[in-house]
């Protein structure tokens, strides 16, 4: 699986990270990738884990 800020992508399953704003922000601050296993961000990542419903929402969520 691969872990974003907003939960954890990967093997046909998304899971949303739990918690407020302050837990993505401590989340995001623990997230270490090591360049040659990193795989670039696909918003629709986020709207599979449920952090969001369409790209306008993924963008409200990473702007918050």
């Amino acid at each position: 699986m691969r872990s974003y800020w907003f939960g954890d992508v990967g093997d046909g399953a998304s899971h949303p990270a739990e918690g407020d704003i302050g837990a993505r922000v401590q989340r995001l601050q623990s997230l270490r990738t090591m360049m040659d296993n990193f795989v670039s961000l696909n918003w629709e990542d986020a709207v599979a884990s449920g952090i969001c419903s369409v790209r306008a929402g993924y963008l409200a969520a990473l702007r918050e």
